[in-house]
């Protein structure tokens, strides 16, 4: 396949993911309210794994400043959070009250920096491009799930939280391609270097940050074995891509 293809298919699969995550939770509310703990213990691992063994090391191959803006990443994606309080929540405790719109574009913002993370992936090479569409792909689904509560939790009825769900999870494609047609027009290495870096520091703020705060909630063993199962699994994907 073509290196545009792949930005097509992994962001769909993505995007998809977010689907997945909302059509969980309309048929099985209970099961994602017992166990999403334990996909989210594991897609924080995993994202922080692909993002220390992978992103960051390829990113200082790149452009030995990247470790900057990883920083930057961190800063910027605390600041969006901070200031449109998105974060995770369960079914029954979200406590997003009246902010529903607002929490659900700033998801959406997010989603687009999904995609922007796989089309500079697959800018880069096709087995970084796969490890970054997997750590995506792997925490969209728990994205589609606190999406669309946060919005029933808002006061919005069922069909408007499905509407503006389904934009937040086409964020993620539109982001890839645009990323991947755009900007190969002028990006050479260093730029490559620095946005790596960006998306390593945004990788590192969502597992740990967004995602582990959730895991937490479980005081489950179970849960550190999935965040570890998470983690090992991103090495050993590594591994194969490569």
């Amino acid at each position: 396949m073509t290196p545009f293809a792949n930005v097509v298919l992994f962001s769909s699969i993505a995007g998809a993911a977010t689907l997945v995550g909302i059509a969980l939770v309309l048929a099985a509310g209970r099961w994602i309210e017992k166990y999403c703990g334990y996909i989210v213990s594991a897609a924080a691992g995993f994202l922080v794994a692909i993002a220390v063994a992978h992103v960051l090391p390829e990113a200082l191959e790149l452009n030995d400043r990247s470790p900057l803006w990883f920083i930057v990443g961190f800063v910027v994606f605390f600041a969006v959070e901070h200031f449109i309080t998105v974060h995770a929540c369960r079914h029954t405790d979200c406590d997003h009250e009246g902010r529903g719109l607002t929490a659900a574009a700033g998801i959406g913002v997010h989603s687009l920096f999904d995609g922007v993370a796989i089309g500079v992936g697959f800018e880069v090479d096709a087995a970084l491009g796969v490890l970054t569409a997997a750590a995506v792909i792997l925490h969209e689904l728990p994205e589609g799930v606190f999406t669309y509560t946060i919005l029933i939790n808002s006061g919005a009825d069922k069909r408007r939280s499905i509407v503006y769900s389904v934009l937040v999870a086409l964020a993620t494609p539109v982001g890839a391609v645009l990323t991947f047609v755009l900007f190969r027009q002028w990006v050479n290495e260093a730029v490559l270097g620095v946005m790596l870096g960006f998306i390593g520091g945004t990788f590192i703020y969502i597992g740990a940050g967004d995602l582990t705060p959730e895991a937490h909630r479980g005081r489950s063993f179970v849960n550190v074995a999935m965040l570890a199962l998470g983690a090992v699994g991103a090495i050993g994907l590594g591994f194969l891509a490569h």
